[in-house]
């Protein structure tokens, strides 16, 4: 028999401890965010906008771009041994991402020095628009190569028990790119230097945490050889294959409705995209403990009683989550006309409500297979949405436009939380069945 005392306990005790903070800086900084895109959509051109969103949609492959570096640096200082063990692991995790990103500028270059001197494409394919955008591309891709290995920093915030530091500099981050593009567009700059303005102001923001990290600390960053490469990268080859992956589902919509149909749409996807994902951010910052709570009930003596109180709860988030997408569904056409002073297309934003709810579905359960030390499970569940999206997006966006592309990438999204739900059920039922066997010596 289950205790209903403990079960309630265990059932409530995680939402909101020590996360209030942080949900309402987080709220700070989505609202900053929100400012900076109405400004851009007020005071740019529909054509100028969709550049400038398209090339501003390249922050969200930062994540993905490290290699999983992050990931395995915030592992490896929680396992510190000593504050000299640990420096040696951050300058080993910086010098080896500042190799990662060089390479990739290098490949960059080479490839641009390929295509300019093949000839291809052809000279008349080239016209203002893609020249515009490519240049947009190419500076907002530097810029995140550059910030990059200061990226680092906000994980190793986290491994020193500091998670409220990252989430102030978040919110500088947006103030920042806020200031700067508010002053290009008053300059009547460009979309290209509004774009580069506002990854600009997360490239300084990234240094100066890592600068705060560092002095609280009491290092000096000494750059040097990447040491232990190999090592660390067939650590971080899980996570980093999982990131890629994740970004197709969660971040592909824009890149893809610039590519098959018109720039001009990428701004109601793009602003679509933007409002989900803050719901999204909100929600995951109020699940994250899910995580740890199934990792300790593994080890636990009363993991009957919280086994059931983490069921419990992943069916109320879901349930949450599910009618907070709906909720949203309804007054997205017009919040996105009043925010953007344009009109919405309600299929767009309606398609969009239903790709957030299930990308949120899949982080929800993650959490699971993540807790279990299943991070490969994860990417299974979302290989086949992912491509699934892609299919229906790159069919149907020639016939519907936006709404199909929107729509692919909703239907991609549902498999994937489908799968994603059933795995992590069997996890859970694998774990239960495990801990109910009776324990049998061997025999001698």
């Amino acid at each position: 028999m289950l205790d209903r005392r403990r079960l309630r306990a265990y059932a409530t005790k995680w939402p909101l401890r020590g996360s209030a903070l942080r949900i309402v800086l987080r709220s700070l900084g989505m609202v900053l965010n929100a400012m900076t895109y109405a400004l851009a959509a007020r005071r740019l051109s529909p054509l100028d906008m969709g550049i400038w969103a398209l090339a501003t949609a390249v922050t969200t492959i930062t994540l993905s771009l490290d290699l999983g570096l992050a990931s395995t640096l915030r592992n490896r200082l929680a396992e510190r041994r000593s504050d000299g063990d640990a420096r040696i692991t951050f300058e080993e995790g910086f010098d080896l991402c500042v190799a990662v990103a060089l390479s990739y500028g290098l490949l960059l270059v080479v490839m641009a020095g390929v295509v300019a001197l093949s000839g291809m494409p052809p000279s008349d394919w080239w016209t203002p628009i893609r020249h515009t955008m490519a240049t947009a591309l190419g500076l907002c891709v530097g810029l995140i190569l550059v910030r990059m290995p200061f990226n680092l920093a906000t994980s190793a915030f986290y491994s020193y028990n500091e998670p409220d530091i990252p989430v102030f500099w978040e919110v500088f981050n947006f103030f920042a790119s806020f200031v700067l593009v508010a002053a290009v567009l008053a300059a009547h700059g460009s979309a290209t230097l509004a774009a580069t303005a506002f990854l600009a102001g997360g490239t300084l923001t990234g240094m100066a945490c890592t600068w705060q990290f560092l002095r609280r600390r009491g290092w000096r960053l000494r750059l040097r050889w990447p040491r232990q490469s190999g090592r660390w990268l067939r650590t971080s080859a899980s996570f980093g294959l999982l990131q890629v992956i994740s970004l197709g589902l969660s971040a592909a919509p824009s890149f893809v409705v610039g590519s098959f149909v018109r720039v001009e749409e990428v701004t109601l996807a793009r602003a679509s995209m933007i409002l989900c994902q803050a719901v999204l951010s909100l929600h995951l910052a109020h699940a994250m403990p899910l995580w740890t709570e199934f990792t300790q009930l593994r080890a636990s003596d009363d993991w009957v009683t919280r086994l059931a109180a983490l069921q419990r709860r992943l069916w109320r988030e879901s349930i949450l989550l599910v009618a907070g997408f709906v909720a949203l569904a309804t007054v997205l056409p017009l919040g996105v006309a009043v925010w953007l002073n344009r009109s919405a297309d309600p299929r767009v934003t309606t398609a969009f409500c239903a790709w957030g709810a299930a990308c949120g579905l899949c982080n929800l359960h993650s959490l699971v297979l993540n807790g279990a030390g299943r991070p490969m499970l994860t990417a299974s569940a979302v290989i086949p949405g992912t491509l699934l999206a892609a299919a229906l997006a790159w069919v149907l966006a020639p016939r519907l436009g936006s709404p199909g592309v929107a729509l692919g990438f909703a239907v991609g999204g549902v498999l994937s939380a489908s799968l994603m739900a059933w795995l992590a059920q069997r996890v859970i039922r694998a774990f239960r069945e495990s801990r109910s066997q009776p324990f049998t010596p061997a025999s001698s």
